[in-house]
């Protein structure tokens, strides 16, 4: 393992520009890459409803999203619908059909 060449340590930055590999570097690039990401499983229905509507002024939650590609499904809409009003990509849609179908969630 080489030295560490970056003046300053633990920051994200240091860890992409410099390459520095010290355990502060590495820590702080990991709570860079996962800052804004929600782990929860819960699901507020609230959220839910608004993103069917395109209100998206409150980022989802995995879960929520979810829940929200299942609901709007139901309902009959195009998966280019469904990623219009959530502000995802189609083939993220897909994805989550996929994953809901998987779990028995979906027919």
């Amino acid at each position: 393992m080489t030295s560490c060449i970056a003046e300053r340590h633990g920051t994200a930055w240091m860890y992409r520009r410099w390459g520095c590999r010290c355990p502060d570097a590495v820590a702080a690039r990991r709570a860079h890459r996962n800052a804004g990401r929600t782990v929860s499983t819960d699901i507020d229905p609230v959220a839910v409803q608004r993103a069917i509507r395109g209100d998206l002024n409150q980022p989802l939650t995995l879960a929520e999203r979810a829940a929200a590609v299942a609901q709007m499904t139901a309902a009959g809409c195009t998966s280019q619908l469904i990623a219009d009003r959530l502000g995802i990509d189609q083939r993220t849609v897909v994805r989550h059909r996929a994953r809901l179908r998987k779990i028995g969630a979906l027919r």
